[in-house]
């Protein structure tokens, strides 16, 4: 069922409404069900998977109470197993597989081994479980006794499938006291969750262009293969932006608060900062649970330097098994490091030549020089091989010699165009929202504002739909 769908329009007020008119004590158990009929409307089979993170992190967590050093770790031992056993299995296993039995003739021979399908949403839930039984076992987080708490915690629906990934201490709280109706919140949230799909539209409309570009990169030269790197970067952010604000809005009308998972990453002037705007529950996460686990940067530089790639390699295999995804992951790391050590130096070479206060030299280049590496790296990303990337590289920029095979620029000059002015809406009200929340989407500008705003919205959405029901998000496959 996807946001953007039929389905979730008839599904979403339906819950919403039963909601607000059960009885206070039984709200979580709607909301379970709820929350389990959204997931089985994928694939029903995976919901035991779902059940099994569910049952063994909510005992592991209980048996950790009062226990022993030894007996905690035993339990925390086990829930991890249990919860990286499954994303080994259902996301790493084929990628093994075919690597052993292709270097090192391991298995059946001359015979690929079949390709498992990945749970949607399985790299979130498990993240969100795990991070619950690590608060418990470090004595952060009182174990929960009420199951079905904990299984609507775990299964949440508006977050189960691309987060955000939501922490114990502030969801839990929110699900066993469940909030009045509250009109402006639940306003707040309708228009979150227009301006999520007003994003989808656009990013929706982008991927046209970068998949016709991108699946044949052969055949293009010049400005459109750079047009379609520009593209897929904002397709990208749009996209995943997309989920997330109609993610937070659903919550919103039930009264619930889900966290923030982007502020602006591309206005960042350093890869230091994009990571600190970017998907910002899984850096959050990688840092709390997995870096400062391994000593953070109380140690010498070189386990330092240590614990910093082992983080960006986390995340990136975090996404999935494909080899251009440790370049992706090391990439940033060299990008992180570089800015480190240089910055000292960098700064006094502007002092040295009293660009202190030039805007350009101190906001503009930084900014543009973070987004140009960011979308160097989400070429890696998406790119099929290592051949189909460097092509895209080789084409891009091919400036004077441009070729169009196949993309036929009148019958793309008006989607095009429509898409252009897309982007200049979604920048302008990026620009009139400021650093507000999302969540607080223009409430601080003027009425008239707002509303003429809404009506664009609701118009873009209607006029450029790319297709009926629309596309699947691009991290409904994490």
């Amino acid at each position: 069922m996807l946001f953007n769908s039929l389905e979730y329009l008839l599904f979403l007020p339906i819950v919403v409404v039963g909601y607000f008119l059960c009885p206070r004590r039984y709200r979580w158990l709607l909301l379970l069900v709820a929350s389990y009929g959204f997931y089985i409307s994928w694939e029903p089979r995976f919901a035991i998977l779902m059940l099994l993170s569910t049952v063994v992190d909510y005992f592991a967590a209980l048996n950790m109470s009062g226990a022993g050093a030894k007996k905690k770790k035993l339990w925390l031992a086990f829930s991890l197993m249990t919860n990286l056993g499954l994303l080994f299995f259902f996301k790493y296993k084929y990628f093994f597989d075919n690597f052993l039995q292709g270097w090192f003739g391991v298995g059946e021979p001359e015979k690929l081994v079949t390709v498992i399908l990945i749970p949607i949403g399985i790299s979130f839930y498990t993240f969100q479980s795990l991070g619950y039984t690590i608060d418990v076992f470090r004595g952060e987080k009182a174990p929960e006794k009420h199951f079905g708490y904990f299984a609507l915690f775990v299964s949440f629906f508006p977050q189960l499938v691309s987060g955000p990934i939501e922490r114990s201490s502030v969801l839990l709280p929110q699900l066993k006291d469940p909030a009045k109706f509250h009109p402006k919140t639940f306003t707040n949230g309708l228009k979150l969750i227009l301006w999520g799909l007003f994003l989808k539209v656009i990013a929706d409309r982008l991927g046209v262009f970068v998949d016709q570009v991108f699946t044949n990169p052969d055949a293009y030269t010049g400005a459109p293969v750079l047009g379609a790197v520009y593209f897929f970067t904002l397709q990208v952010f749009y996209d995943f932006s997309a989920y997330t604000n109609i993610a937070i809005g659903s919550a919103m009308l039930l009264g619930i608060n889900l966290s923030d998972n982007f502020k602006r990453p591309y206005l960042a002037r350093s890869i230091q900062e994009f990571w600190s705007r970017w998907h910002i529950t899984l850096t959050t996460w990688m840092r709390d649970y997995l870096y400062f686990s391994m000593g953070g940067n109380r140690v010498n530089f070189e386990r330092y330097l240590f614990n910093l790639y082992v983080v960006f390699l986390a995340v990136a295999i975090w996404h999935g098994t494909d080899p251009k995804l440790i370049l992706f992951g090391t990439l940033h790391f060299l990008y992180y490091l570089f800015g480190k050590l240089t910055r000292s130096t960098r700064k006094k070479i502007v002092k040295s030549l009293r660009l202190e206060q030039n805007f350009l030299v101190c906001k503009i280049l930084p900014i543009m020089i973070t987004f140009h590496l960011v979308a160097f790296t989400w070429v890696v990303w998406w790119s099929p091989g290592i051949s189909e990337m460097i092509t895209i590289f080789e084409n891009a920029f091919h400036l004077t010699n441009y070729s169009m095979n196949g993309l036929n620029i009148i019958d793309n000059l008006s989607f095009l165009g429509f898409t252009f002015l897309g982007i200049i809406f979604i920048q302008l009200v990026f620009l009139l929202q400021g650093n507000i929340p999302e969540r607080q989407f223009l409430n601080h500008r003027k009425k008239w504002l707002r509303w003429t705003i809404l009506y664009l919205l609701i118009f873009g959405i209607l006029f450029l739909e790319v297709d009926q029901g629309g596309r699947a998000f691009i991290y409904f496959q994490f």
